[in-house]
């Protein structure tokens, strides 16, 4: 049987809003859908409307397009709900959703934490959605099919009922005071479990708390090569973060990178997150005035890579195609952004046509700057460790 057809009424009931997507948040037993876009086409509708929307993948085959934060992904794949050695949760969130290397990575992850770290298996938390781009409450990343958290609670050994997986929180690994792990609930196999997923080759980064991080270091032995790999950032107390290479083949991906050689466990290294203006800080003197989302800037604004933004390219996909709509990318140099345009749209942008002339004119002014431009954005680029930007 089509694995799509037995999908398809799950997938519509998991079409909800939510106040927001932390793996922490409950989710619903019982989800009312999002209500339809009174005018999908508005120039002004953010993508995250959109593609919040889709409960099915594009037929289309397998291609990552952008990066981690700001990118899409067509053709990708279903983690199945239920496996020997995993378990999904959230479905009413719909995102469990991949590039097929990243589900083959899930389902030895799961195995070897059951072989290696005794669990019964292992939970896996947000994926991406079934076409990725940004997503209407939660992850900035998780956007082209390319990360995935995983519980550090582990799978029960029985099956779970769908108001569990909905209702279920996973234990917080960290101390009340945010300097170490809590020794009541962290074990040696929270550490083999983050071990066997740092050591796959296609890892690339894994995200955790400083406080993990640094029980790691102090308990890893033996070969410790893959404590590179191991990030810390905030948040990732009770969840670890996986996020894979660009798959081979995939031109249109952006990847970071990759990290330094060294274990990052020298007192320097995780200094930073122990601050106390860190751990606890204080609140601003006066509220700022929050800055709308990145994806809600404008209609299917997509940030994308001017490798593949040329619109000659006639490789070249956009947000709009894997949305299932004609349009074309359009290239803007001063910002490096795609915008999703009718087929009829000149190559570039009226109000920077100074910039591009010539259709390969804006390609060049941004080759240059262009990866360090997406890898870390202007605004974060004076921050005291600049792998702090390793999440984005």
């Amino acid at each position: 049987m089509n694995p799509r057809l037995i999908l398809i009424p799950l997938l519509i009931s998991a079409m909800v809003a939510s106040a927001t997507a932390l793996a922490q948040d409950k989710g619903s037993v019982d989800p009312k859908p999002l209500p339809p876009l009174a005018n999908p086409n508005d120039p002004k509708m953010g993508a995250k409307e959109l593609f919040g929307r889709k409960v099915l993948p594009a037929a289309m085959p397998t291609r990552v397009v952008g990066f981690y934060a700001k990118g899409c992904i067509a053709g990708a794949e279903a983690l199945p709900i239920n496996g020997e050695t995993w378990q999904v949760m959230r479905l009413s969130r719909n995102r469990y959703w991949a590039h097929p290397a990243m589900v083959a990575l899930l389902k030895r992850l799961a195995d070897e934490a059951h072989k290696d770290a005794g669990w019964p298996g292992i939970l896996v938390g947000d994926m991406s959605q079934p076409r990725g781009g940004p997503m209407i409450t939660g992850h900035a990343s998780h956007q082209v099919g390319l990360d995935a958290d995983i519980w550090l609670t582990p799978m029960p050994n029985r099956q779970l009922s769908r108001d569990e997986r909905e209702e279920m929180s996973a234990v917080m690994m960290v101390r009340a005071d945010r300097l170490d792990v809590d020794p009541s609930v962290w074990t040696p196999k929270h550490l083999a479990v983050i071990r066997a997923a740092a050591q796959e080759p296609g890892v690339q980064r894994i995200f955790v708390n400083a406080a993990i991080k640094k029980a790691l270091c102090r308990e890893a032995k033996g070969n410790r090569s893959w404590l590179s790999k191991v990030r810390p950032m905030y948040g990732h107390d009770y969840h670890f973060h996986i996020r894979i290479k660009c798959p081979p083949g995939s031109s249109e991906c952006e990847g970071q990178p990759e990290p330094s050689a060294s274990e990052g466990c020298k007192a320097g290294d995780l200094a930073y997150w122990f601050k106390d203006s860190v751990i606890h800080p204080k609140p601003p003197k006066a509220p700022t005035k929050p800055r709308p989302p990145i994806a809600n800037r404008g209609a299917r604004r997509f940030y994308s890579v001017p490798k593949y933004a040329n619109v000659r390219d006639r490789r070249a996909v956009s947000a709009g195609e894997i949305l299932g709509r004609r349009s074309r990318l359009v290239i803007s140099p001063s910002v490096g952004r795609c915008v999703a345009r009718p087929r009829t749209a000149q190559p570039c942008e009226d109000r920077h046509a100074h910039q591009c002339t010539q259709p390969d004119q804006g390609h060049r002014h941004r080759r240059q700057e262009g990866r360090d431009h997406l890898a870390y954005p202007r605004r974060y680029r004076q921050w005291p460790d600049r792998h702090l930007l390793d999440h984005q």
